[in-house]
């Protein structure tokens, strides 16, 4: 790696954390990984932390990304698209995640591989959902009585995987790369007012959100 590229960063580690990794001598984000396992369920948000604690330049930030081969293959998405670290703040990081798979789509995913349905019968329980929740200690009395639609839903059969889980939960392990982060310079905006902009700069494409065609 050249010197030209390195700027100094200090760590201080805590309990499991692994110090960030560049996979190649001209990547731009190094990887970062979880301290801890972690469950992630359909539509929950967790966050992981990294046990890192950052002391950067004053005119930089750290940037968490997400992986691109973690957004493709799984339904673990970044919370807040690019996470901000900013110089002035020297707590210990995590990463948000967000676990987005539907099960609702989960016939349209089996009509186009055929090997998920093999997957459903030989690694998970269908159960209703009624019963998966009274199994998790849920008061469904409130519910016995009144709007159809609820006691039609909650005979919905969902599917748990051996460890007692949804259908598309994923499992994060200890030492897994969970985002990439960029060390990147940034300028502060010195907001003057003015009357006019195109004083100042005179040009305009017109229009506004997708003005210029898809």
């Amino acid at each position: 790696m050249s010197n030209i590229h390195l700027r100094d960063v200090y760590i201080e580690y805590d309990k499991n954390a692994i110090t960030p990794k560049y996979e190649t001598s001209l990547s731009a984000g190094a990887d970062v990984f979880a301290t801890e396992d972690m469950v992630i369920k359909p539509f929950e948000t967790v966050a992981i932390p990294l046990n890192l604690k950052f002391a950067i330049p004053d005119n930089m930030e750290i940037q968490i990304r997400a992986r691109s081969g973690l957004s493709l293959k799984t339904h673990l998405k970044i919370s807040n698209s690019i996470g901000t670290i900013d110089a002035d703040s020297i707590s210990n990081i995590s990463v948000i995640l967000e676990n987005n798979y539907n099960i609702a789509n989960l016939p349209y995913e089996i009509a186009t591989d055929i090997n998920k349905l093999n997957d459903l019968r030989e690694n998970y329980t269908e159960i209703k959902l009624k019963d998966y929740l009274e199994s998790k200690g849920e008061n469904l009395e409130p519910f016995k009585e009144g709007d159809i639609a609820y006691k039609k839903l909650l005979k919905t059969y969902i599917y748990l995987d051996k460890n007692g889980n949804p259908y598309g939960t994923i499992y994060i392990k200890k030492g897994n790369r969970i985002a990439q982060m960029v060390l990147a310079k940034y300028y502060k905006a010195n907001f003057i007012q003015v009357d006019n902009v195109k004083v100042i700069k005179n040009v305009d494409r017109g229009g506004g959100f997708g003005h210029t065609g898809i």
